[in-house]
């Protein structure tokens, strides 16, 4: 197969994988406000049942409740399905970089086979 072959698949994939990032990235957004709200819904809830509860013991009652728990499983989840694509992002860009040269250098050789006896 040709570079220039080669090349066409890793832009098409690499199209693929940034359509994909664009419509994660504002889910793995959600989720982390989602987090940080429910974990502050709760914080506030118990500091409005307890005034005279320290604010830090609050938090650590906050960060074991089930709701908090599950929406942070949301998050991390997301978070790491971003990081995973920007990691193949950045391998999309290297191969592409790569490829192109390639795609250079055989039609430099394909210009001189090309003229490889004229003249």
């Amino acid at each position: 197969m040709s570079a220039q072959h080669d090349l066409n698949i890793t832009l098409a994939g690499w199209s693929t994988l940034t359509h994909e990032y664009r419509l994660q990235a504002p889910k793995a957004a959600t989720a982390a406000a989602k987090s940080r709200s429910a974990r502050a819904r709760e914080i506030r809830t118990l500091l409005i049942e307890d005034p005279k509860m320290a604010i830090g013991r609050a938090e650590y009652l906050a960060d074991g409740s089930e709701d908090v728990e599950a929406m942070l499983l949301e998050r991390l989840v997301a978070d790491a399905v971003i990081d995973a694509m920007k990691q193949r992002l950045k391998w999309f860009e290297a191969e592409t970089d790569r490829l192109r040269s390639l795609v250079v250098t055989e039609r430099a050789q394909d210009a001189l086979h090309g003229t490889y006896g004229e003249g």
